[in-house]
């Protein structure tokens, strides 16, 4: 039987705090959010991680349970109190713990993640095709009746300037490629024309994503992501032996498994 972790405050609290900021820089939701644990504070500084000396978390994790006969509130400590960690939340964090939505600003995801969501971006989708089709146009394969080569072609179609394509179809050795029939001979034209299509998209696509300028400002995943990220956060805490409950409206408290 696999034998679990034990939350160790003295030894962990500091390493799952910062896996949890990067978990939360990963997918672009390190905004707004406080990291309470082993007596102190994690949180964000225009792009830095902030960290002081907090000892009392629970100051942060009161909210109203309900409303007395007398209209006052009744205030609640939502706060675990063995006080292993708690969190506070707002923005695309906020909208995912309570709601299950995923919605950030694509220039605060990761790069990974960023090639995940971009291609699922329509506008940025249809903009590559567009790019892609325009460069396309009239270049798309070589007529051997004008010309002598493949290579000739590339060259004076000035492909090789753009350092898109490689001849990875030539041995190693500089032989020229010799066709035993048209038909292979058709064949390795469809597929070099295949291969060029997917590099010119590839091209533009990752050009897309370094100008964040000519992408949507937002994304909203519309349920694809967010399960996955959540489970990615379950397993995150679960490593160390942790779950967690939210509390009010923007926290949560985590306990020992």
């Amino acid at each position: 039987m696999e034998n679990k972790h034990i939350f160790n405050k003295e030894g962990d609290s500091e390493m799952l705090a910062k896996d949890i900021v990067d978990f939360l820089r990963k997918w672009g939701m390190w905004q707004d959010v406080q990291i309470f644990t082993g007596g102190k504070c994690y949180s964000d500084d225009h792009g830095e991680l902030a960290v002081r000396n907090e000892e009392h978390p629970e100051s942060y994790l009161v909210g109203v349970t309900h409303y007395d006969f007398n209209g006052e509130p009744v205030w609640k400590d939502f706060s675990n109190p063995e006080r292993l960690l708690d969190m506070t939340f707002e923005g695309p964090l906020y909208l995912l713990l309570r709601h299950h939505e995923y919605e950030v600003n694509i220039a605060d995801v990761s790069d990974e993640v960023r090639r995940m969501i971009v291609p699922e971006a329509d506008d940025c989708q249809n903009k590559v095709t567009e790019l892609m089709d325009e460069y396309l146009e009239g270049k798309y394969s070589w007529d051997p009746m004008e010309y002598d080569s493949y290579e000739e072609w590339l060259k004076l179609n000035q492909y090789c300037d753009l350092d898109l394509f490689d001849n990875k179809d030539n041995p190693s050795d500089g032989r020229e490629i010799e066709f035993s029939s048209r038909e292979e001979y058709n064949d390795y034209l469809m597929k070099r024309a295949v291969e060029r299509e997917l590099t010119i998209y590839e091209y533009f696509e990752d050009y897309l994503c370094d100008n964040p300028d000519e992408i949507p400002e937002t994304f909203y995943d519309n349920g694809k992501f967010a399960y996955m990220i959540l489970d990615e956060f379950d397993d995150l805490l679960e490593k160390y032996g942790l779950w967690y409950d939210l509390g009010f409206s923007w926290s949560l408290t985590t306990y020992r498994i």
